[in-house]
């Protein structure tokens, strides 16, 4: 942790900012600004920043990256009825 002990600085404070909203985790930020990981949860907070919900993830995807996830999603569905319409099942 080459920042340990540092004070904190409008550009780290940015960054967490962004970085935060880019989706990436504490983990993440604190390898990239060289903090630990309880000083990067102790400014978020400080900032009124909440935790992000995935653990470790990246930046988000990109539209391309992204279709590849759409596509699947925006097949047809097809709903089968059973027992007189009491029981309905959709298959994909």
């Amino acid at each position: 942790m080459k920042n340990a002990n540092q004070t904190w600085t409008k550009k780290d404070m940015q960054t967490i900012k962004t970085r935060h909203n880019d989706g990436l985790s504490d983990q993440l930020i604190a390898e990239e600004l060289g903090r630990s990981v309880e000083a990067i949860k102790s400014r978020r907070c400080a900032m009124g920043l909440k935790k992000n919900d995935a653990k470790k993830r990246g930046p988000k995807p990109t539209p391309k990256e992204d279709a590849k996830f759409t596509s699947y999603q925006a097949q047809p569905r097809k709903t089968v009825r059973y027992l007189w319409g009491a029981l309905e099942v959709t298959k994909f």
